[in-house]
């Protein structure tokens, strides 16, 4: 049986600091073979496999002949004992080879997949890949070793009967140092023998010390070197043969001589007597007179009597297990403390120099006056250390290149100036030489992953620039040139599953398949939601039978209820985001065809397998064709676009019923902007304060794909109600391909969102592209962005380049997360308590519809409430015939009315037009009733109304005496009077004057 360990975490981390790794050598009080005491009788199974392995056939590697030579060798017991023994053999239950070795020269996973055998079948001690452990779990009897590393460490690298005196770890290639096992892998043995037996340095291993490990990688980097197959008829050399070590004496000593001199420097006392009492013996021996004076060593009982000096890595081994800290030894810290005094005093003895110049290096005339004002003796040094040394004093050097980077304009400048004075290394010209080098080199297509585990989402949208400046000539005559391009991102997860385990089968349509209307989950969401909304609510009634309700939350306490009830997505890893090459401009079907294939061949895959496609609805339209002549290329609707687009339906829908009163109640001051849907968030914080939640953007913000399609499948027939024809048809389609293929529903189980910020906060993909991928192709994208084919190429070395630059970034100013934190907007708690109370008064009103909330909305009458009734069984018809003529072919397709909306729709102009007929200038008498309805109305006609000129504003107003006599109760206050106190006063003078407000109460 083999002793095994986890390699380190990373093995590819050639630069990691030695000392990191020292400090962290695991140790154990016994051996990690214990690992394998999971193994169902291993114990016969070790007895058993002395000296027996399975004969094997030939093959035509490098080792061949030794390899042969082998089946001399190892015989076989009988097949009982084999079948006792019960260590995998076949390949289809094994790992491919776990080992760690030299491969492609380099150091990793060997991964060969045939002829495997167990690992336990192995003699000695071996580095295994801690990937391929993971792969096993705790089946570990499945690790598997490839035939020619098993026959190799056979034959070849420990002695014969090897196998039987092995106990719990390998005898012949395990030492003891500093009182502990030290063990590597065996293989490290063959070509470096520091680590063989060097009394009284190095001893045999001893079965109750504590143990270390080594792994391949650090013993490589501590100057050691791995056994590199010769090949075939070529002499495997030693490293010492070669000169590997010929610096090794030269390195311990100097490793010794820092640890000395910090010695020197510390407290232990003790320790330092010590030590030189025995450095006096070892110096006064070394130095007097021998015999032969080139004998190495000398008989005298103080010096070491080993065969051979400890190698650099004994010493820096010996030094790290007993917990010595000698990282900084390389340094001269009298050296450095003299060259930081002496440039100390510099600075002070120029102090006065300086401090008389001061003007004249803050804000110099000319350069030639900046140099005379700095002293001879201090001009050579950086202008940042006497910036340090002076922080009262505004160095001017250091002061104008701040500035210049607040210029974006003159960056080029900038750069022509670190040049200048040799701080930029290359100039613009040939930076840019380098940079299309690059931009040629680029190859995104070798950050995909590969795994049988990956679910490739592909995703596609337009980006699109425009020249920032005119051409020459007359602007009037021209406009600016602009570019499109195709941009493609390939979003990889890792599912705990295998893709293949997933079956790909077809359902049959037909006409009793059920894809759109009212379903149990949405029933279930509003019952969620009225349910939350009373707790929060928490309704009371009083001694007088009135209700009492709290008002202490508001739409984003209702939102964080609704979203931790419901189940967030998978905790799937983190997305692997991929910028392929873009492609062509997306205004063509045939780009558009080309840029789904183009997936086919950056995925090395043939259309046997069928590839996923996330885009927007116009895209979607296009890919829809794609997909109609072949089957693998499933588009999927980019549910935040829908989303978006449910936001426009919504308020077409609802225009003429009041829906914009109420959004100007709640502070919208432009309703044309919140008509349009200019900004989605926006634009669902005010849906929020009037409906509360949106069940789909619910399921997009917690990955929940059962909740987004149940939701988008409830309101797909208010589509067709508001005339959105192209969504009306692409949602038929889009919910038509889920059912038609249930192996999309169960990936969209497990990755239906995109979680890139912060933990339960998803984004749909479509966003996700567009609020992050298009924002970063636009920051990193430089040069000429009109020219298309320029542009695919820069798109295509984006994710290179930014890499690049994130080794200088990350180092020095950290990791930058984008939308880590909420949102800094103005919750409108008030307006949203005030609108309730506006909706409270007008359902008590004997006829509420002659509230002021609901003037000038004309659809609130017994028609226009009958049309509103009926709408979603018109829509849920229309969507019907769509499916029949489209999806089933069961009719000709017929658009003839299939954009007339079904209902009377308001818009924000009409609006504006009607509240400026029926505003009126009358004098109002002063009761009660009047100043709560005209603060109403004032505030509705405020926003929906065009600004009054200023030639109708009143002139100056004079309080009268009545007024003077409410403003006067206001000052028994000795601080600022209380709000409510002011909202009485206000009320009151209201009666007198329109034009009081709560600032003219508060200046008078």
């Amino acid at each position: 049986m083999t002793e095994i360990y986890l390699s380190s975490s990373s093995i590819s981390e050639a630069n990691s600091d030695i000392d990191d790794f020292f400090d962290n050598i695991p140790e154990s009080e016994r051996d990690l073979t214990n690992l394998y005491t999971e193994i169902a009788n291993i114990n016969k199974a070790k007895e058993l496999l002395i000296s027996n392995s399975d004969s094997t056939e030939d093959d035509d590697s490098e080792n061949a002949n030794w390899e042969t030579s082998s089946m001399l060798t190892i015989t076989s017991e009988s097949i009982e004992a084999e079948e006792e023994i019960k260590i995998p053999q076949s390949s289809s239950n094994l790992t491919p080879c776990a080992l760690i070795d030299i491969k492609n020269g380099s150091i990793q996973r060997c991964g060969e997949t045939k002829d495997l055998r167990g690992l336990a079948q192995l003699i000695g001690t071996w580095q295994i890949d801690d990937n391929a452990v993971s792969e096993a779990g705790k089946e570990l009897e499945n690790l598997g070793v490839c035939r020619s590393h098993f026959m190799f460490d056979q034959n070849r690298l420990h002695e014969k009967n090897a196998k039987k005196g092995r106990g719990n770890f390998c005898h012949e290639h395990s030492v003891s140092l500093g009182n502990k096992n030290l063990f590597v892998p065996c293989i490290d043995y063959k070509s470096c023998h520091s680590l063989q037996i060097n009394e009284p340095i190095i001893t045999a291993a001893k079965l109750h010390q504590k143990s270390r490990y080594i792994c391949c990688n650090c013993f490589e980097k501590n100057g050691e070197h791995l056994y590199i197959k010769p090949g075939t008829g070529k002499l495997a050399l030693q490293c010492k043969m070669k000169g590997n070590h010929n610096e090794d004496t030269k390195k311990g000593l100097q490793l010794i001589s820092n640890w000395i001199m910090n010695l020197a420097n510390s407290d232990n006392d003790l320790l330092k007597a010590k030590a030189l009492s025995y450095f006096t013996t070892v110096i006064e021996q070394l130095l007097s007179t021998n015999e032969n004076e080139n004998e190495i060593y000398s008989p005298a009982p103080i010096i070491l009597t080993s065969h051979e000096p400890p190698s650099f890595f004994i010493i820096s081994s010996l030094f790290k297990l007993y917990r010595i800290n000698i990282k900084d030894y390389y340094y001269n810290f009298q050296d450095s403390q003299k060259i930081g005094s002496h440039i100390g005093l510099e600075l002070i003895k120029n102090r006065e120099k300086i401090l008389q110049k001061k003007q004249e290096l803050e804000e110099p005339n000319s350069l030639e006056e900046y140099r005379s004002a700095m002293p001879s003796t201090l001009y050579g040094l950086l202008d940042i250390i006497i910036s340090v040394g002076f922080k009262s004093t505004k160095i001017w050097l250091t002061r104008m290149i701040s500035s210049l980077c607040r210029k974006p304009r003159l960056l080029s400048n900038l750069h022509d100036f670190l040049v200048s004075v040799n701080a930029a290394g290359i100039t613009r010209k040939h930076e840019k030489i380098l940079e299309i080098k690059r931009i040629e080199a680029a190859d995104p297509k070798l950050h995909i992953w590969k795994n049988p585990n990956i679910w490739n989402i592909c995703v596609i949208d337009n980006i699109d620039f425009k020249e920032k400046t005119f051409t020459y000539g007359n602007i009037y005559d021209t406009t600016r040139s602009s570019s499109h391009a195709t941009l493609r991102l390939l979003f990889q997860y890792q599912l705990p599953v295998k893709l293949n385990s997933i079956p790909d089968e077809e359902i049959q349509l037909n006409e009793n398949t059920k894809l759109f209307g009212e379903n149990l989950i949405t029933n279930e969401v509003s019952l969620i939601f009225n349910t939350i909304f009373i707790q929060l609510l928490n309704c009371q009634t009083i001694s007088n039978l009135s209700d009492q309700f709290s008002f202490e939350y508001d739409a984003e306490i209702i939102n964080e209820k609704i979203i931790n009830y419901f189940n967030h997505g998978p905790s799937c890893p983190p997305v692997h985001i991929i910028i392929l090459e873009a492609g062509d401009n997306p205004n063509k079907d045939a780009n558009i065809k080309t840029a789904c294939n183009q997936y086919f061949d950056d995925l090395r895959i043939d259309n046997d397998l069928g590839i996923e496609v996330v885009c927007d609805e116009a895209i979607f339209r296009r890919v829809l064709k794609c997909y109609q002549e072949n089957s693998k290329i499933r588009p999927l609707l980019g549910q935040w676009h829908t989303s978006n687009d449910m936001c426009s339906v919504l308020l077409t829908i609802f225009s003429g019923y009041g829906i914009y009163n109420m959004a100007a109640i709640l502070g919208v001051a432009f309703l044309d902007k919140l008509e349009k849907v200019i900004d989605y968030r926006s634009t669902c914080r005010v849906l929020d304060l009037i409906w509360v939640a949106i069940g789909h953007r619910v399921g997009i913000r917690t990955g929940n794909t059962e909740l987004q399609t149940k939701c988008l499948s409830a309101f797909a027939p208010l589509f067709p109600i508001a005339g959105k024809l192209n969504y009306t048809r692409s949602t038929v389609h889009f919910l038509a391909i889920l059912t038609k293929h249930p192996r999309i529903k169960t990936l969209l189980k497990y990755a239906s969102s995109v979680n890139l910020t912060r933990d339960g906060h998803y984004f749909a993909f479509d966003e996700a592209l567009e609020t992050f991928g298009v924002k970063f192709i636009k920051q990193n994208v430089t040069g000429n962005v009109i020219n298309e084919e320029s542009l695919k190429h820069q798109i295509k070395a984006t994710q290179s380049e930014k890499e690049r630059m994130n080794l200088l970034f990350d180092e020095f100013l950290g990791d930058i997360v984008l939308s880590a934190g909420t949102r800094a907007v103005n919750r409108h708690q008030e307006k949203l308590w005030e609108l309730t109370k506006q909706l409270i008064d007008a359902f008590e009103m004997a006829d509420g519809m002659q509230h002021l909330l609901f003037q000038n909305c004309d659809q609130l009458t017994s028609e226009g409430f009958g049309k509103l009734f009926c709408c979603y069984k018109d829509g849920v018809t229309c969507l019907k015939k769509i499916f029949r003529q489209e999806i089933l072919h069961l009719e000709a397709i017929d658009t003839k009315g299939k954009r007339a909306k079904g209902v009377i729709t308001t818009k924000v102009t009409d609006l504006k037009s009607k509240t400026q007929k029926t505003k009126k200038k009358n004098i109002h008498p002063p009761d009660e009733s009047y100043s709560e309805n005209s603060m109403q109305a004032r505030t509705i006609e405020a926003i929906v109304s065009p600004p009054v000129s200023s030639e109708l504003k009143s002139k100056r107003h004079h309080p009268s005496k009545e007024e003077r006599e409410v403003l006067e109760t206001l000052s028994t206050y000795d601080v600022m009077p209380p709000d409510t106190a002011i909202d009485l006063v206000l009320t009151s003078l209201l009666t007198y004057w329109d034009g009081w407000t709560k600032k003219k109460i508060k200046s008078a």
